[in-house]
């Protein structure tokens, strides 16, 4: 009997286990993705995800009116974030940066208006020309190019932005000239309407035809700095 009784309750065990799901069996965890960093209007931190947007081409560059300036002006670009826009000519590359002397050359560029609201902007000092990319990045042109052809929206604050023509993540006009808070220049791929790095304040130079004579002089002036540097 016993051995009969052992068979019968192994094969109620084995019946009972066999209908009834499985708790008991360990799933695989899925994989937990991180969430997106989330962007608000105004917010200045730099995010990850977005970075990695493909970068497009806005094919309406084609339909600029003009490649010759229509009206030239000096300009300084005052940033919400306290600093001046500037080229460090000094630099190997060029770089982009902001600075607070006011009165320092790197700091006044030529705004060359191609249409409206089209502009270019070329530094007074060097003679090159803000540019961006192909990769989304703020870099300097010695020659015209379509790189270099921005987009100005004057804001309801008085300041002004300025978008690569040329480029887009999303949708046009969407790559931003901008300065951080610790005056390194803000990559275009992380910047976003109403961010306070991206936007400027024009202030105006009158002394329009002696930054010109003087012009030439400061090109010497960065060529001999390059030599003494090595």
């Amino acid at each position: 009997m016993a051995p009969s009784m052992l068979r019968v309750s192994l094969c109620l065990i084995w019946a009972v286990l066999a209908l009834s799901p499985f708790p008991y069996v360990v799933s695989r965890p899925s994989r937990i993705r991180r969430p997106r960093c989330i962007h608000t209007k105004g917010d200045d931190s730099d995010g990850i995800d977005e970075s990695s947007a493909n970068i497009r081409i806005n094919y309406q560059i084609f339909k600029v009116a003009s490649k010759t300036p229509s009206h030239v002006q000096i300009v300084q670009l005052f940033c919400k974030t306290g600093y001046f826009l500037a080229l460090n000519v000094t630099a190997r590359k060029n770089r982009i940066v902001g600075i607070v002397n006011e009165s320092s050359e790197s700091t006044f560029f030529e705004s060359q208006s191609l249409g409206t609201s089209i502009v270019r902007l070329r530094n007074i000092a060097s003679g090159r020309f803000l540019a961006i990319n192909s990769k989304g990045r703020i870099i300097t042109q010695s020659k015209i190019s379509d790189e270099s052809i921005f987009k100005t929206m004057y804001e309801e604050n008085y300041f002004h932005t300025f978008t690569s023509h040329k480029y887009f993540k999303i949708k046009r006009h969407d790559l931003f000239l901008g300065i951080k808070q610790n005056g390194r220049c803000k990559s275009p791929k992380l910047t976003y309407p109403g961010q306070i790095s991206v936007q400027f304040l024009l202030l105006h130079n009158n002394n329009t035809d002696k930054m010109r004579i003087a012009t030439p002089a400061r090109q010497s002036r960065v060529k001999q700095g390059k030599r003494d540097m090595g």
